[in-house]
This record gives structure tokens, C-alpha cells and sequence, in this order.
């Protein structure tokens, strides 16, 4: 949707290239209380983040994509996850 310009707010040149498989998953929102700790918050992050690779994988699932600020690059890499940038970085 990102990558047709049907989400509002966007610009238009938020993808290079559109992602068609049927084994990629969308995972662009990942949030965590204001309330848990700065200390916790690299943990439960790595966390979510595992678990939801664990999910996408065991239902076949291959690619885990997601618009989101670029500090996430690193707690998808501590979660052990390769990842790319696909796309411009847009202030929102």
C-alpha cells in the first residue's frame, strides 16, 4: 500500500521498489509502554521483536518488512535479524 501511495501522510517515494511475495509480512508497528524502565527496554524490544520472527517463520514466511524510525535497524540486529533499509527516511 505504501509503495502505490494509498497510505496517507506518505510520500510517494517511500519504497524504491514494491515488495510482492507471499512470503514477506508487514510488521511496521511495534510499541512498549512509556511506563516499562530504560533499562528494560532493549530486552523487551529484542523480545518482541524474536517473537514475532519466530510467528512469520513458522507460517512460512521468509521476509519481515516495516516503515518505521531507523533506531529500530539496531533491535532487529540484536534480535539477530539481517537487516536492509529499502527506503528514503521520511520525518513523519
Amino acid at each position: 500500500d505504501a509503495h502505490r501511495g494509498q497510505i496517507p501522510n506518505l510520500p510517494s517515494n517511500i519504497m524504491r521498489y514494491a515488495i510482492q511475495s507471499p512470503s514477506a509480512w508487514e510488521a511496521s508497528r511495534l510499541a512498549i509502554s512509556g511506563r516499562v524502565a530504560p533499562v528494560d527496554r532493549n530486552s523487551l524490544l529484542v523480545g518482541l521483536v524474536t517473537a514475532g520472527n519466530e510467528y512469520v517463520a513458522s507460517v512460512g514466511g521468509d521476509t519481515v518488512l516495516g516503515m518505521m524510525n531507523p533506531v529500530f535497524i539496531r533491535v532487529f540486529r540484536r534480535a539477530g535479524m539481517a537487516v536492509d533499509q529499502f527506503g528514503p527516511i521520511a520525518n513523519q
